[in-house]
């Protein structure tokens, strides 16, 4: 039987390997943003995170 850290280590590094092939999709779709653009989406969240103590 594998070891648990093993099949958490494959699991993980399969959820690695979607998300990077998730990220190539939409970047050879042109769904992406300019930084600019993605701060200004996340400027709400940045704004917070400034005023954590």
């Amino acid at each position: 039987m594998p070891d648990t850290n093993d099949s958490d280590l494959v699991k993980r590094r399969l959820a690695l390997q979607d998300a990077l092939a998730e990220g190539e999709r939409a970047i050879l779709q042109g769904d992406v943003l300019t930084q600019d653009a993605a701060k200004k989406r996340m400027q709400k969240w940045l704004e917070f995170e400034r005023k954590e103590p």
